[in-house]
């Protein structure tokens, strides 16, 4: 079979293993992880001085045994890093993503054991395209998909407002005192997924980042298929813009979500700039996100099977979401790496260097620097679809990363 870049060394091979079982992940290794590589950005509006890359660490350059964890778009002057020469106003940037990041050698072991466990795991299970969207809900609602049971939050509530298509709910998490609050879309390939199976990452988040965690239950295709979902994420962020600071006694409000909630998170930020003039987002943290739906190019050229998104899945949720729908490429609902990326929020990007949607965020990360917005780009050797919500390293890390992001975006001064 034919492999993705540093999948060398991760056989596919099926063996019997109990479905609801997730791999057990050995004790990390003892090496010390280096600091995340720095990278140059370009601020909006900013007299900072940018500076050239330099890498954090005791090594001078990227190497095998720096093993690097992520890259990052720092806001500058950073204190760890050298003072750039003086240039003129209209010399050229320079944007720099350590290549190291992208080896195989840059996967930790931990990493890779858990990879591997996981490939055995979903490739022991029938393709989730050989089923109906109702059939994977229901396996999912009775705990008996790999994902295991499905946990609620104590302190999460439901209210129900006025939707595009009827009532829209929306599951709200509030665990102490909130400084803001984060308007969160699920993922699911806009075809599974609801508000509620979210509460164990949301409310970490609430948790961590002293927000009140908004979550939409938008309509799901192929019942319900494009523009639907967009359509319900729009109107929830309105009613937030008009009702947010009644019922939650603050107007900092930012916006998030995970592979197609990143996609409707990205395209309801662009409707409610374009049809209200709203642009007083204070962050957005999109993750994994699909930004192109008919393929970027590591979508289109995705061979490997068992990493969570494989290339069936990939078009069977497609399939669904467009539902004989003839759809232009550059349409930004549907595909907002199209969009005009304008007075965007400060985003987070971030990405796990095995997911088949790596270009999707490289390319959105990209256009959302060149329109003058703050950004920060998270990379992750190894990292798979969906990978911060496993027992790993990069994971943690991720988690921990998206929490500081928007703790930031809430707390810091007009």
């Amino acid at each position: 079979m034919e492999t993705h870049r540093g999948f060398e060394s991760l056989p596919l091979r099926q063996r019997p293993i109990h479905k609801w079982d997730l791999p057990q992940v050995p004790s990390p290794p003892s090496y010390e992880t280096v600091p995340p590589q720095a990278v140059t950005r370009q601020a909006h509006n900013t007299d900072t001085s940018v500076r050239d890359t330099a890498f954090l660490g005791s090594n001078a350059s990227p190497s095998a045994s720096s093993r690097p964890t992520r890259a990052t778009y720092h806001r500058f002057p950073h204190p760890l890093l050298p003072a750039a020469p003086a240039r003129s106003e209209g010399y050229a940037r320079r944007m720099h993503i350590d290549p190291a990041l992208f080896r195989d050698d840059s996967v930790s072991e931990e990493t890779r054991a858990f990879n591997v466990g996981l490939q055995e795991l979903l490739m022991s299970q029938p393709n989730t395209s050989q089923f109906s969207p109702d059939q994977i809900r229901k396996a999912r609602r009775e705990g008996k998909s790999w994902l295991g049971p499905v946990v609620h939050s104590d302190h999460a509530r439901t209210i129900t407002i006025d939707g595009p298509g009827g009532d829209l709910d929306l599951r709200i998490i509030n665990v102490r005192e909130s400084n803001g609050v984060y308007l969160h879309i699920h993922g699911g390939g806009w075809v599974l997924g609801a508000a509620d199976l979210s509460d164990v990452p949301n409310e970490a988040m609430a948790e961590a980042a002293g927000v009140t965690v908004v979550s939409v239950d938008y309509r799901l295709a192929p019942e319900h298929p494009y523009p639907a979902g967009v359509e319900d994420c729009a109107a929830a962020a309105q009613w937030l813009i008009d009702e947010g600071e009644s019922v939650f006694g603050t107007s900092r409000f930012t916006i998030g979500g995970e592979s197609a909630g990143a996609n409707l998170a990205a395209a309801t930020l662009l409707n409610t700039r374009d049809d209200v003039g709203y642009i007083d987002w204070l962050g957005a943290n999109l993750v994994y996100g699909s930004y192109l739906p008919h393929g970027t190019p590591s979508v289109r050229h995705w061979k490997t099977e068992g990493l969570v998104l494989e290339p069936d899945t990939m078009t069977w949720f497609g399939k669904h979401y467009v539902a004989g729908q003839k759809i232009a490429m550059d349409d930004p609902d549907f595909s907002p790496l199209y969009g005009d990326l304008h007075d965007m929020p400060p985003a987070l990007f971030s990405v796990g260097t095995w997911d088949p949607l790596i270009d999707d965020s490289l390319f959105m990360a990209t256009r959302w620097l060149a329109a003058g917005n703050d950004t920060e780009l998270a990379i992750y050797p190894g990292g798979v679809h969906g990978f911060d919500a496993f027992p790993t390293t990069i994971a943690a890390d991720a988690r921990k990363r998206m929490h500081e992001f928007i703790a930031a975006c809430v707390n810091r001064k007009p």
